[in-house]
């Protein structure tokens, strides 16, 4: 498995989005033809699951960065897809919305377990469900759940391959896993056209129709987004590459979610923060060795508690010949505590002004991102009998 790390070279010349890499070839060698597929397979025949201590020592206790735990997703994900599809490269093409349940923390014994759900010509949608152990009842407490699109791909040609599997429902959990992956995708397409709406519109948005109210209450001064603003530049070694010479996409999501809590820590001023969701990540383009990673980060929405910080990508191209291109971009929701673990009013707020259009656009796209996901995303404690009681309580915590 090569130390856990994937082996996609990304989707050429399709314009369809290509991860930065999972584990997904199991063990193949770069370029080796893909195994042959079946007609169908359940979701039983790839189910699987990881599971390790996660974090460090000397943090014993301490919460964990989210990115650790999109990263051990990453994997499991790229683990089912590759079983799936019977063998062959997979790719990461995006993540649904990730909402930190449970909060986990340095030296948990953390299990990842990824089925099937759906199935596409070439896509294939896994179901990621996150459990930590709770050291004093040994019970798996539910903590993180998404799911992730993967897409088999050619391993000559690098283009999407046309022939996975189809998916054989066995059981009446099959079904309902199912139904639930379509409701998300219905609520993915719902939430890019209410996005695209907010670009597209041809009037001009003013700040006292895009403003919350409760981006000045309780502040005692307010940041423009461009203050926010953080930028980071990140060369990867040849260490970090996958099978298919691309960087790990793991990396690159746990180097965004860093950045993203570095940029809601300057912007509140307290170190005492910890990311706790993210509202879907898309890959565009893998990453390789000789690119600059370009990360752009800046806080656009502000609640009481909380903060969303977006954060894009791009691609430094130069030493190949290349334009710069966008290749990823993510929205981190930053929890703000005391030192004792407890929830800490934000006491700053953003500056909207009208002549900033573009800032007026992304602050009115966050705001909507946040009241849609909580009106649509707390759904999954409900799909699970066993855990919806303590997910809907840690999520109402959460949300604010």
């Amino acid at each position: 498995m090569n130390g856990g790390r994937g082996h996609v070279a990304g989707i050429a010349g399709t314009g369809r989005p290509a991860g930065g890499g999972s584990d997904s070839d199991g063990g193949l060698p770069a370029g080796a033809p893909a195994r042959s597929a079946v007609t169908a397979r359940p979701p039983s025949a790839s189910a699987t699951f990881l599971a390790e201590v996660v974090g460090d020592e000397a943090a014993s206790g301490k919460l964990l960065p989210l990115g650790v735990v999109l990263e051990m997703m990453d994997l499991v994900a790229g683990r089912v897809a590759y079983a799936h599809r019977g063998g062959g490269p997979v790719a990461t093409v995006s993540f649904d919305r990730v909402d930190m349940l449970k909060p986990i923390l340095h030296l948990d014994l953390v299990t990842t377990h990824g089925r099937v759900v759906s199935v596409g010509a070439s896509s294939i949608v896994v179901e990621v469900r996150v459990t930590r152990e709770d050291r004093a009842t040994r019970q798996a407490i539910p903590a993180v759940i998404s799911y992730v699109t993967m897409v088999a791909v050619d391993p000559e040609t690098r283009r999407p391959f046309r022939g996975v599997a189809t998916l054989t429902l066995e059981s009446p959990d099959d079904t309902r896993r199912h139904a639930e992956a379509a409701r998300r995708k219905a609520l993915t397409a719902t939430w890019t056209r209410m996005q695209k709406a907010v670009d597209e519109r041809a009037e001009a948005w003013t700040a006292a129709e895009v403003e919350d109210p409760i981006n000045a209450d309780g502040k005692t001064y307010a940041l423009s987004m461009a203050e926010t603003a953080v930028t980071v530049r990140k060369q990867y070694l040849p260490r970090h590459k996958n099978f298919g010479d691309a960087i790990f996409g793991g990396d690159i999501l746990a180097v965004m979610d860093k950045t993203a809590l570095y940029t809601a820590r300057r912007f509140s001023g307290n170190a005492t923060m910890v990311v706790i969701g993210l509202d879907r990540i898309s890959f565009q383009a893998p990453v390789l060795p000789l690119h600059v990673l370009h990360l752009v980060a800046r806080v656009v929405y502000v609640r009481r508690y909380t903060v969303e910080v977006e954060v894009h990508v791009s691609l430094d191209r130069r030493v190949s010949g290349e334009p710069q291109v966008s290749s990823h971009v993510g929205s981190f929701t930053v929890l703000n505590l005391d030192e004792a673990g407890f929830k800490r009013p934000v006491m700053v707020g953003l500056k909207l002004d009208d002549a900033d259009q573009e800032g007026l656009r992304t602050y009115e796209k966050a705001k909507q991102r946040f009241y849609f996901g909580r009106s649509n995303g707390g759904e999954e404690g409900e799909a699970n009998v066993a855990t919806s009681k303590v997910a809907e309580r840690t999520h109402s915590f959460w949300l604010n």
